[in-house]
């Protein structure tokens, strides 16, 4: 026996050793990252399909760029933020001290070897969900004509993918073709043509087309005033709506 020794110290040891090693187990299980292939391609596979060349191109681009402009979590930092809430969790199980400085290093090794694979995967699954945005309005506008409710929708989500990036140049079209859309699938005076309105109001004031603004802004104004007046009006001249929210605020 090693000098010094004792049957408590060597069983209090091997207990620090084996919650280290549970630990352990428990971090490498939450941080794995499946290996499984990226299940929408199928589904991108048949999308493609459907669409032009020209689209398949231009949405490429798209797609590329969007991939490129994915802000994620290195693989190593979501490791250690994943063993920081096990140790405070477990912070008086015996050993905690030798676990932080072994992980430590354990972590830089984990990222080495995981941060490309999921870098990777998560540029596959960005590029994919990407690209199935923005094929969509085309393959509507080909299969259920101008005129189909859901094109509106989507050429509003592709136009706020350009907005976010901020590419209002690029936002300006799909916005002024999801207005025409919306206003023939619901109506010139629809509150989801306000909504659409407002938002493309605000991308002409950014490229400085200041007065299609304003004209943008009056008529979204003016067809929700309209909706507004037509609600029920009740004693006092005020509307059922406005009397409910006066309600809840007393």
């Amino acid at each position: 026996m090693v000098s010094g020794s004792t049957p408590r110290s060597t069983g209090l040891a091997m207990r620090s050793l084996c919650n280290l090693l549970i630990i352990l187990a428990l971090v490498v299980s939450a941080c794995a990252t499946p290996s499984a292939n990226y299940q929408a391609q199928a589904t991108l596979s048949e999308t493609l399909a459907a669409a032009s060349e020209e689209d398949r191109r231009a949405c490429e681009e798209f797609a590329r760029k969007e991939a490129d402009a994915l802000q994620r979590k290195s693989a190593g930092e979501a490791f250690l933020d994943t063993t920081g809430s096990l140790l405070d969790a477990a912070g008086q199980v015996p050993g905690a001290g030798i676990a932080i400085a072994l992980l430590s290093p354990i972590g830089g090794a984990y990222e080495a070897m995981t941060t490309t694979r999921e870098t990777e995967r998560l540029r596959q699954q960005a590029f994919g969900e990407a690209m199935e945005v923005c094929v969509k309005p085309g393959i509507l506008e080909q299969t259920r004509g101008p005129g189909d409710p859901e094109l509106g929708q989507s050429l509003v989500a592709l136009a706020e993918r350009y907005r976010m990036r901020r590419d209002y140049a690029a936002a300006e079209p799909f916005y002024r073709r999801a207005l025409a859309a919306q206003e023939k699938a619901l109506g010139p005076e629809h509150l989801d043509v306000a909504t659409t309105l407002e938002a493309y109001a605000a991308i002409l004031a950014r490229l400085d087309r200041q007065d299609e603004a304003e004209n943008l802004v009056a008529r979204y104004q003016a067809i929700r005033e309209k909706h507004r007046q037509s609600q029920p009006q009740s004693d006092g001249g005020r509307s059922g709506e406005q009397e409910k929210t006066e309600g809840r605020s007393k």
